[in-house]
Parts: structure tokens; sequence; C-alpha cells
């Protein structure tokens, strides 16, 4: 079993951070406008910004029935999720083999998310544990929300899953570079209307149950289609009106991605 719990040396705060760092947030974005592929700035743009909110969202997370026995059964969907081969025995169609599909087309899954996390050093990683499950949970809820949304892993469609974490968490520093990602994406899309994607998938987000509060032992098994309609996850028409050409050009960056591991292979 994965323990993605175990904090850092000093002593675990009891809260999140409560402080914000603009510049080391400003610093982390740049870099990841750059390298899209860099999963550690994404975490230090978090760190940065969204530590006050994160508390707010534990806090209410904490008052809910399911969170209260999240909680208390000490439940991290980190260590689920590293479970491959059980969730690979989850029935045929069921959200848990979308998840597997998806991780393996994109190859990243809990444990490489689990890994930029720490490598990133973030003032997250060093809380008590049931905020360390909390935030480690909703961490690899990123990965699944793009599989119940229909958003790919091109920027444009990083940019909107973001944009759609912000309806549901009110994460300032996510929407922050959701907006700088999506600015670049004009440039790079002048005929594709980047700003109504942004604000379909923002509005999709707080238009759905409230995910971080749901227990995933349950849905996972269930089928794909059944828990969209269950958490109230709507379509996202604009993005999939230009998805397939954006995919395309995707698909390059995906192979040029596999040929070193095929050839390490």
């Amino acid at each position: 079993m994965v323990n993605v719990t175990d904090p850092k040396a000093d002593e675990p705060a009891a809260t999140f951070p409560l402080t914000i760092r603009p510049f080391s947030a400003m610093a982390a974005a740049t870099r990841l406008l750059i390298n899209q592929e860099d999963t550690q700035q994404q975490f230090r743009v978090f760190d940065s910004l969204d530590g006050p909110q994160t508390e707010k969202n534990f806090q209410r997370f904490a008052a809910t029935e399911i969170g209260r026995k999240l909680i208390r059964d000490e439940v991290d969907l980190a260590t689920i999720l590293c479970d491959r081969d059980g969730l690979k025995r989850m029935p045929k169609g069921s959200l848990a083999r979308r998840y597997i599909d998806f991780t393996d087309e994109i190859m990243v899954g809990a444990m490489d998310l689990i890994e930029a996390e720490r490598q990133a050093n973030v003032r997250i990683l060093n809380v008590e544990p049931a905020r360390r499950r909390f935030i480690s949970s909703g961490i690899q809820l990123h990965d699944i929300w793009h599989c119940l949304t229909g958003y790919g892993r091109d920027a444009l469609g990083e940019a909107c899953i973001l944009e759609f974490t912000y309806g549901q968490l009110r994460t300032r520093g996510l929407a922050t570079f959701a907006v700088l990602l999506g600015f670049r994406e004009r440039v790079l899309w002048p005929r594709v209307p980047i700003g109504k994607c942004l604000k379909e998938a923002r509005q999709l987000g707080k238009d759905a149950e409230w995910l971080v509060a749901q227990d995933w032992r349950d849905l996972l098994p269930m089928p794909f289609e059944e828990v969209r309609k269950k958490m109230k996850i709507g379509e996202p028409f604009i993005y999939k009106k230009y998805a397939a050409v954006i995919h395309a050009k995707d698909k390059v960056r995906i192979e040029k991605l596999k040929a070193p591991l095929e050839e390490a292979a």
C-alpha cells in the first residue's frame, strides 16, 4: 500500500497555509507556461495562492456527512488509484476502467502526481493527516475530472479543467493560471472562442455536485455515464466543437513524449 500522508521532518501544521506568495506564484506560472508538462509548477502555484481557500474548503468538507466519514475512515484517494490492478478488476464500462484508459493514454498516473508533489516541496505537504489526505485526494481528482468532463490533456483542455476546478473550489491560483494558459491558446487558435470555452467550464463546475465530498470508493465501480448523471456533470459543448482539431495537434506532442520511452524499452 502506498503511504502519501507521511509529513516532513518538521512538525505538521494544524491548518493549510494562511499566507500567500504572489511572486512565487508568478514565477511558477511562467515556468508552467513554458513547459506544460512541468506538473510541479502547478503545485507551486496552488501552494502560493490557495492556502486560505483550501482551509475553507476543508472546513466545508469536514462539515458534510460524507466528509466526516472519509476523515474517520482515513480514506486517501491516491492509495486507491495507485492500485491499478484493483481498478482493472472493476466492471467494464465503469469509471475506474475509464480512468485506467485515460491515464494509460497520457502516460501519467497516481504515482506520478504523488512524486511531482513531493519534488515541488510545497507547504501543503506538511499539514496534519486529515488535511494531508484531503489535499492528496483533491490532487488525484484532477484526472478523474478530466475523464468525467471530457476535457482532454491538450492545453485548452487543461485550461478548461482548471476553470471547472475553480467553479468547484474557488481556488484562485489555478484560475489565474487557466486565464494565462487561455491567453496563450488565443494566440495559437485565433478562431477558437477560448473565452467561451473557459466560461462554459467554470459554469459546469458550479452546476455539478461538490465532487470533493464524495466517496469515490463507491463511484469508481459504477457505470461511467451513471456517475456523470449522478454528479450532474454537463457536456462541454463549445470545447467539443473544436476538440478534434486541437487533439490532432496534441497527438503530435504525445508521440514525441512517447518516443524516448519506447526507445528505452
